[in-house]
């Protein structure tokens, strides 16, 4: 009878979480976050996509998303959920674990349960642009932290997880998509800063997979942006910073390191001239620039200065 009544509550919030102060009052009640966990792993396609449905729209509330934060069986129930079929329960469970990687307490779960593996193994698999848009948007906030960065270089070995990642993220950066294309830069920049970058293995990735492409990005001006501008250099930035770092975690031989780096003093020069773009896009191409003339161009005696 108790399992009943909760799985009761559990579908009245799934018609009722629209309403704000109705479904903060209905997730307060003991037991309402995890019926609709139980409810969302059944073996019914229609019940998982309630559920993933609500904690979506729930988890987009400040006034609701607390209640889920805590919960580590929610994480759980949507990082399973993210990675089986159909699309529209995959969708939703993404977009839940996208809102919910904004809240501060929300990443380490997320971590603790290698999100990182599912968020990539999601994107290899998804078939609809706003599958990929809220998996990669939920994986390029998680990469703010070292440890997400750490959980990726670790999938350097793991079927070229971590450079099939990078390369879909260059990919994507270039899409007709204006929302992808942010998404995918924002993801790239946050998988290059120190410590444990991925620059490294981004700038062994062929060409026109990474370093050409991201140099592209500069050069097209009928879609170069202000804000394209500035998180391309700070890409850049990010790329030749790891050259001269000498953080054991990015480390590695000097004589194989490659050098695709010299590709980009020439947009980033460009950049910083454009005096179409604002003087903070311009600062951070300058910034790029002053990184570059510090990195070893693969001769002993030369920078790329």
């Amino acid at each position: 009878m108790c399992f009943q009544v909760a799985e009761m509550a559990s579908w009245l919030l799934s018609l009722l979480s629209t309403e704000v102060d109705t479904s903060l009052t209905c997730l307060q009640h003991p037991g309402v976050v995890d019926a609709h966990i139980r409810h969302g792993s059944r073996e019914s396609s229609s019940a998982q996509e309630e559920t993933a449905w609500t904690f979506a729209v729930v988890s987009a509330e400040p006034k609701t998303v607390g209640t889920l934060v805590h919960s580590r069986g929610c994480f759980a129930l949507l990082l399973r959920l993210i990675q089986r079929p159909p699309e529209e329960v995959r969708l939703q469970a993404a977009w839940a674990l996208a809102n919910l990687s904004l809240q501060p307490k929300a990443t380490a779960h997320l971590l603790s349960l290698c999100a990182v593996s599912h968020l990539v193994g999601t994107l290899r698999t998804a078939q609809s642009e706003a599958l990929i848009h809220q998996a990669m948007r939920c994986l390029g906030t998680l990469l703010t932290d070292a440890q997400a960065r750490a959980q990726l270089l670790e999938m350097c070995g793991e079927a070229g997880d971590a450079s099939w990642a990078l390369a879909f993220f260059a990919r994507h950066a270039s899409s007709p998509a204006e929302a992808l294309q942010e998404t995918a830069l924002r993801a790239l920049v946050h998988s290059l800063a120190q410590p444990f970058s991925l620059s490294h293995t981004f700038l062994e990735l062929p060409g026109a997979e990474g370093i050409e492409r991201l140099c592209g990005l500069l050069t097209d001006q009928e879609s170069l942006s202000d804000r394209r501008a500035g998180i391309v250099c700070s890409a850049v930035l990010q790329l030749a910073l790891a050259t001269t770092s000498r953080d054991a975690s990015t480390a590695r031989d000097e004589a194989t390191f490659p050098t695709p780096l010299t590709q980009c003093i020439e947009p980033v020069l460009s950049t910083a001239a454009n005096d179409e773009l604002t003087s903070g896009a311009r600062l951070h191409a300058v910034a790029a620039i002053r990184q570059l003339a510090c990195c070893n161009a693969g001769d002993a005696d030369h920078t790329l200065a």
